[in-house]
């Protein structure tokens, strides 16, 4: 019962922040229960027995991260890749990280624990044909943004101390919204506070908008879906855990983009020093084509 009662406050996040916090193990307290509701079912309560097992089996499986169905890569018009990454505040070697994001060539980089050093060592490094953008966060490091593609003006935006930096780019299909985010941990923490003070900034940008971050919390939230709305964006499902805690046992994928179109994760890169695997995203930039009324409007 007690499993039973974790796996239903799994849900609840919208009604108290503690639902996200038992979200975030939802894959273990599922796999967990199914054996003891099981047992039940044998000892006597039938009933009860198959409904939590069919309980715990749904939402195992419909937690559990796998291969995303989407295009193939040689289908997409115009791809655009985004390059997800907590780079370790004390990251020790930076050389692995910044081939990893020289081999992928991505066209968007999101950074989260931009320390001191990391700022020289793997922000200042990266090529200059990069648009780049920092804010400062916490003791952890600050968050960054990056785009081969030329700045709005006007458009940067940084809310310090808070975990949120981005801007506005000349996409190959318009204006485009490049954001980085970096939350705390769930309830205790207060990671719910500070997406209460983040929505509004979200939810204000005018456009399309790309989110790259450590969310801290899984995809199935009431965070992630709050995040989701507010920016109009989709979550791109898991491929798999970005994090291993306790010593390796859970491994929860906390690690996310949001894509603005057709797309999906693409991959899930190595750790390369850091203690966060990198996420890679994929999504559809075919430049937009005038409608034949504005064309002819136009003409």
């Amino acid at each position: 019962m007690a499993g039973a009662l974790a796996l239903a406050g799994s849900y609840l996040g919208a009604l108290h922040p503690v639902g996200d916090s038992l979200a975030v193990f939802r894959i273990w307290i599922s796999g967990l229960l199914i054996p003891f509701a099981l047992a039940l079912a044998m000892a006597g309560s039938k009933r009860w027995g198959l409904v939590l097992t069919a309980f715990a089996a749904v939402s195992l499986y419909s937690s559990m991260p796998r291969p995303l169905v989407v295009r193939h890569e040689s289908e997409f018009t115009h791809q655009q890749l985004i390059y997800q990454k907590n780079l370790l505040f004390s990251l020790p070697d930076p050389s692995r990280i910044l081939a990893d994001i020289a081999q992928v060539s991505p066209h968007y980089i999101t950074l989260q624990e931009v320390s001191t050093r990391n700022r020289i060592a793997v922000y200042d490094a990266l090529p200059d044909d990069y648009a780049r953008h920092y804010c400062a966060f916490g003791s952890v490091g600050g968050v960054a943004v990056l785009a081969r593609y030329e700045v709005i003006e006007g458009s940067r935006f940084c809310i310090e101390g808070r975990g949120l930096v981005g801007f506005q780019v000349e996409s190959p299909s318009g204006p485009l919204w490049v954001v980085s985010v970096h939350l705390h941990w769930p309830y205790p923490h207060r990671q719910r506070e500070q997406i209460d003070e983040l929505l509004p900034v979200i939810s204000a940008l005018d456009g399309p908008v790309l989110i790259g971050g450590d969310f801290n919390m899984v995809p199935w939230s009431w965070a992630l879906r709050a995040v989701e709305r507010a920016s109009g964006s989709t979550v791109a499902a898991p491929l798999a855990g970005t994090i291993q805690l306790f010593d390796g046992l859970v491994a929860p994928p906390i690690d996310h983009v949001l894509l603005p179109t057709d797309g999906g994760a693409l991959e899930v890169r190595p750790r390369n020093g850091s203690d966060h695997r990198s996420v890679i995203g994929i999504f559809e930039g075919a430049p937009v084509q005038p409608s034949p009324i504005s064309a002819a409007s136009n003409g």
